[in-house]
């Protein structure tokens, strides 16, 4: 326990680095690099920071906190988080569908087409992965 709190404070700090130097670099050989050292240090930082109350919580009410566990391993809520997820990648599908015919009406540059048109493939091929997964197991 003691470890993860040293580690997440670690991180954090890392994190607050990271923001400050993103403020002040400007650019690196011509590419822009602040946007995306801001963006992974304030990530970092708002992840250990929630994972330090966390760990804090769970040191200051463990009863709360197995409570928490044992409804996450329900049967009935992996069941529920398995059919919200299953109706999200079918919603999710028909949205890559619009978006791809939409860019395409509108002309843009084929390796965007191509790129929405890969994320489809992908998303039919580990629907056929998983599917023969799942049969073989249950």
């Amino acid at each position: 326990m003691k470890n993860k709190m040293y580690l997440f404070y670690l991180l954090t700090l890392l994190g607050i680095v990271l923001v400050c130097t993103g403020g002040f670099v400007k650019s690196i050989n011509g590419k822009n690099i602040s946007g995306p050292i801001i963006g992974i240090g304030a990530g970092l930082f708002g992840m250990s920071v929630g994972s330090i109350f966390n760990l804090k919580i769970e040191k200051k009410c463990p009863e709360v906190f197995q409570k928490k566990n044992i409804e996450v391993n329900d049967e009935r809520n992996i069941v529920i988080r398995d059919k919200a997820g299953s109706r999200t990648n079918q919603i999710m599908g028909y949205v890559i569908y619009l978006i791809t015919l939409s860019l395409s009406l509108m002309n843009v540059s084929m390796y965007i087409i191509f790129f929405m048109v890969g994320l489809i493939v992908f998303r039919l091929v580990l629907m056929i992965v998983y599917t023969n997964h799942y049969n073989k197991i249950i």
